[in-house]
């Protein structure tokens, strides 16, 4: 790996058929805004063209079988139980086939939190290889990928959030996102932005 780009990871956070193939419980959720923004053709050429230029990291979450995990929650959670989503070994919980995991890349395992941080040793991780620099995308926006941002922000990092590799539940909920709340935590651009940022700094150019 170029050496100027070694401080920066690129967090995916929910590449799953949940989200991403059309049989997903959540795929017609995110369809209007991923028509929208064209994240589901953007995620995929992301993570292919950032890899080998910038640590690559996978943030799947999942739950064993009936969702004991779950136990009297609430909110996003208790809905993610109620439709007998994301159970770990099922269709929904692997990653959609273009997303799948290169051995160079990161896979954090037992994740069950809302952030990628939380109850992970997604922090440990970076810092072990001096990562300061995190971009994120995926699923929910103002859901998963929100807390991963606000949690990344706290931890110390720069947090970069590529808004057209991201969705949520409506068009209203992802502009809002994007643009009145992302911004407290990240810079909030585009993948190809994000692309020729890395391209640059590969030939020398500081990102």
């Amino acid at each position: 790996m170029n050496e100027m780009l070694s401080d920066t990871a690129l967090l995916l956070v929910e590449s799953l058929n949940e989200f991403m193939h059309p049989a997903g419980l959540f795929y017609e959720g995110i369809l209007a805004v991923a028509r929208k923004n064209g994240c589901l053709t953007n995620l995929p050429e992301l993570a292919r063209r950032a890899r080998g230029h910038i640590l690559v990291v996978y943030a799947p979450i999942g739950f064993t079988p009936g969702h004991p995990e779950l136990k009297d929650r609430t909110g996003v959670l208790a809905r993610v139980k109620a439709r007998n989503a994301l159970v770990r070994g099922s269709f929904g919980a692997r990653f959609f086939g273009e997303m799948e995991p290169e051995p160079s890349d990161i896979v954090l395992t037992d994740r069950r939190g809302i952030s990628a941080f939380h109850g992970s040793d997604l922090d440990r991780l970076l810092r072990e290889r001096a990562v300061r620099r995190i971009a994120v995308g995926g699923f929910l926006t103002n859901v998963c990928v929100e807390s991963s941002v606000r949690s990344a922000y706290d931890f110390g990092y720069e947090v970069t959030v590529i808004r057209d590799a991201t969705a949520c539940l409506s068009n209203e909920e992802q502009v809002f996102c994007e643009t009145r709340i992302l911004p407290n935590f990240a810079r909030v651009i585009g993948a190809g932005e994000f692309l020729a940022e890395i391209g640059n700094a590969r030939l020398g150019r500081s990102l």
